[in-house]
Order: C-alpha cells, then sequence, then structure tokens
C-alpha cells in the first residue's frame, strides 16, 4: 500500500525554498518532469561546449608552437586566427554561465563571481535592492506557467529600464535584486517606489482577456567592501516582506 510522505517542517521548508529558487512547481508532475530534464540537458549542453574550446584551445597552443619551432608563417597565421575565433566563442559561452535562460538577464553564478570574492563578502560597496514580485502564485496558479514565464520577462525587462545604471539580477523564481552603486537609500526608495506604482498601472492581459495583477515589493540595504552578502540580502529581505505586509495592510 502506497502511502504518502510527510516531510518534517525543517526539510518541508527546505524545499520549498529549492523550489520556488528553481522554479519547480512540485505539485505540477508534467511540469517538474520537462523542467528537470531540460535543466540537466542544458548543463550538459554547457559542459560539452566547455570541454570542447578546452581542447580546441589545448590543440591551438599545440600547433602554434610547431608553427614557430618551424618557422612556419602561413600556419602561425592560420592557429591566430582560430585563438582569435576560440577567444569570441568563449565570451560567448562566458555570457551563457552568467545569463538566466529566461529572462535574459544575469544569475546568481554572476553575482559569486563579479560582486564577491572567494568568501562571499563584497569586493565593493554599493546598494542591494531585493525585489519579490506581488502575486506571482495566483498568476501562475490561474493562468499557467507560460503566461507567468511571460510576466517575469516582462517584469525583468522593466526593471532593467527602469534602473539602467545598475546591475540586475534574477535571484530565484520571481526574486530579483538590482545592485546599484551608490548608498543613498531615500533616493533609492522613491526611486523603487516609484517605479514599482508605475508597474502596477501596466495593463498586461491573460489570453483569456484578464488583465493581470502587476507589482513588486522591495527593500533596500546597503553594504561596505568585505561585508557578508549573507547578512546583506537578509536585512533586505526582511524590509521587502515589512514592504509586502504593509500593502497587504493598506488593502484590508
Amino acid at each position: 500500500m502506497k502511502k504518502d510522505v510527510v516531510l518534517p517542517s525543517l526539510y518541508r521548508k527546505r524545499f520549498e525554498a529549492l523550489a520556488k529558487e528553481y522554479d519547480v512547481d512540485f505539485e505540477d508532475e508534467a511540469f517538474l518532469a520537462k523542467n528537470s530534464e531540460e535543466t540537466i540537458q542544458k548543463a550538459n549542453d554547457l559542459l560539452d561546449s566547455t570541454h570542447t574550446h578546452i581542447t580546441r584551445l589545448s590543440n591551438s597552443t599545440q600547433d602554434a608552437q610547431d608553427a614557430i619551432r618551424a618557422g612556419d608563417d602561413q600556419k602561425l597565421q592560420r592557429v591566430s586566427h582560430e585563438v582569435a575565433k576560440l577567444q569570441d566563442e568563449m565570451k560567448q559561452l562566458q555570457a551563457r554561465i552568467y545569463t538566466d535562460p529566461l529572462t535574459e538577464k544575469y544569475n546568481r553564478q554572476w553575482i559569486s563571481d563579479n560582486i564577491l570574492d572567494s568568501e562571499g563578502k563584497f569586493k565593493d560597496g554599493g546598494a542591494l535592492t531585493f525585489i519579490d514580485l506581488d502575486r506571482f502564485k495566483f498568476i501562475n496558479d490561474h493562468y499557467g506557467h507560460t503566461v507567468g514565464d511571460k510576466v517575469l520577462i516582462y517584469i525583468a525587462n522593466f526593471l532593467e529600464k527602469s534602473f539602467e545604471s545598475s546591475q540586475l539580477v534574477r535571484f530565484a523564481g520571481d526574486e530579483f535584486i538590482v545592485f546599484s552603486s551608490v548608498q543613498d537609500i531615500p533616493k533609492l526608495t522613491a526611486h523603487f517606489r516609484h517605479a514599482s506604482d508605475d508597474l502596477t498601472h501596466k495593463k498586461i492581459r491573460a489570453t483569456n482577456g484578464d488583465i493581470l495583477p502587476m507589482g513588486f515589493s522591495f527593500g533596500i540595504a546597503a553594504y561596505n567592501k568585505g561585508d557578508a552578502f549573507k547578512t546583506t540580502i537578509e536585512q533586505a529581505d526582511q524590509r521587502m516582506y515589512a514592504d509586502k505586509e504593509a500593502k497587504k495592510a493598506s488593502r484590508s
């Protein structure tokens, strides 16, 4: 007889957090199977591309050494062209590593390799704005993941356009981070509040003609060089939830 598995609270919360991070709906078996397969395939493709480029670069290095020893200028020129081509392809590969495939914005790996040092601390000072979309679960549940994906793409583009001088990262699921070089919290708060209000007035329709609820809640935390990313994002996360709760209270 098949029994339902009941996870302890601690583990259930961890699984829910991972599900949100990787856009996995554990209640939708077809969605889970499709996305798991696609994720594994993308990872394998990226790994294969990396190995291929490493092999080609190694071969080109050996060819260059052989050409220099033989004094073969034509061969050396061909190798030079091959290396230049490889450099361009490796830049494209790096872009894939740092890009979220759905929204085409930066991903979490970009944060680790560009914003933080090896200990998870900031390389420079600035401010972090943590963003969580409002009522996104409602959109996914009522209109499906295809519509949900379109909303994510639309809002990601909206945020990028609204904060052109900052770096936008899709952090997890419907969560985004905006990194700013300035630490003027009141000014940043006013800017993000204006953007949030502006988004709520956008008329985006579902396939059945319904106007979708659009908006986001946010929290800002300033940081200095050497501050821990984990501590900073926790501060911003708490302020984001306070903003979300304040919105709920104002509607009740």
